[in-house]
């Protein structure tokens, strides 16, 4: 009788794991991974036409500016997916009895049509100074590159 109850459950353990054996041949995953970038605009400014040297972002640069035309010339590189529009936006303080002004000479906005494309900007900070004598010579400008999406 022993024997009898022992096969009845292994027939049925047979049962179970054949019911899963059948399961697994009906079921079957295929694993599948998408690695890279999410398309996004992005520029680059650079000191130097082979944007190899960066333009410090967010850092101050230490620059003696000097009463007159202060000129400058950056790299703007498209390292985006998009066809981007690049403007600038000029702020910041300087001491009373000065005044800082920003001339661009290359026409805004600037169109950059393809991912890796570089245009040169040339620009100018004009310092006029209003008073015989500053009591403070410190400064702070704020240039804001901003790329846009074309659509």
């Amino acid at each position: 009788m022993e024997a009898h109850k022992f096969y009845r459950v292994l027939a049925v353990i047979i049962m179970i794991a054949s019911i899963g054996t059948v399961i697994a041949t009906l079921h079957h995953a295929y694993h599948v991974i998408f690695k890279g970038e999410i398309a996004t605009v992005k520029i680059g400014v650079y000191w130097d036409s082979a944007c190899t040297n960066p333009v410090p972002e967010s850092f101050p640069i230490n620059q003696t500016l000097y009463e007159g035309q202060n000129n400058f010339t950056v790299y703007i590189k498209n390292e985006g997916w998009y066809n981007t529009s690049v403007t600038m936006n000029f702020s910041g303080y300087w001491p009373d009895g000065t005044t800082i002004s920003l001339e661009t000479f290359t026409p805004m906005p600037v169109i950059l049509e393809n991912r890796g494309d570089i245009a040169q900007i040339d620009f100018s900070l004009t310092v006029t100074i209003n008073v015989e004598e500053l009591n403070t010579t410190s400064y702070e400008v704020y240039l804001d590159f901003i790329g846009e999406k074309i659509e």
